[in-house]
């Protein structure tokens, strides 16, 4: 359209002009009165720098706003992630005591021959050993100190033992394949008795 030179813009088209909000089409004939026009480059200049300034608040407003939200945001996830990390925490000892409320039990053994007469006792490697110590013919005593060492003599365990009548038990961690001997001493250090055991699959 064709922008008559004896008038001015109206207020209106400055700021549609000014904001972008009209066609390449319909601004040509606004460039042209503006090559000529002091007066409406003039307006056209300060409705310019007012979107400008009102754009820029607006960006800061927005800005300030997106901040605000994160500051509320971020602590309402605190609790969050507090609650998630007490699941993970009631999950995690949840698994390990139903891990060890189904770990295998420990494997029974009755300890009666000595190394002289052979080894009879077996027990599977790996898995812990409830030993039950037969001590007839042993002198009284309180207690015993427990050795168990392996076919070199190696000592791999030590542990105390409590009589009960003519038995005493101890429990082993689980040992891997081998022979080895549970060595039974009175507390002054005297090797009282010996016993061998097979650990094998």
């Amino acid at each position: 359209m064709a922008l008559n030179t004896d008038r001015h813009m109206e207020r209106d088209e400055i700021e549609r002009y000014s904001m972008g909000a009209i066609t390449e089409e319909e601004s040509a004939p606004f460039d042209e009165h503006l090559l000529i026009c002091e007066f409406c480059r003039n307006q056209v200049t300060k409705s310019d720098d007012y979107v400008a300034a009102m754009q820029g608040a607006g960006g800061r407003l927005r800005h300030s706003r997106n901040l605000e939200a994160r500051r509320r945001f971020f602590p309402r996830l605190i609790p969050l992630f507090s609650a998630a990390g007490l699941i993970v925490l009631v999950a995690l000892a949840s698994l390990w005591l139903g891990n060890r409320a189904t770990a295998t039990p420990a494997y029974a053994v009755n300890l009666v021959s000595t190394r002289g007469s052979g080894i009879d006792a077996k027990a599977p490697p790996g898995r812990a050993l409830n030993l039950s110590l037969e001590l007839t013919g042993l002198p009284t005593q309180p207690s015993f100190r427990v050795e168990m060492v392996d076919r070199l003599g190696t000592v791999v365990w030590r542990g105390t033992a409590q009589p009960r009548d003519s038995k005493a038990a101890v429990s082993v961690p689980g040992m891997p394949g081998g022979i080895y001997f549970v060595r039974v001493y009175a507390p002054p250090g005297e090797l009282l008795r010996e016993y061998g055991i097979e650990v094998a699959r």
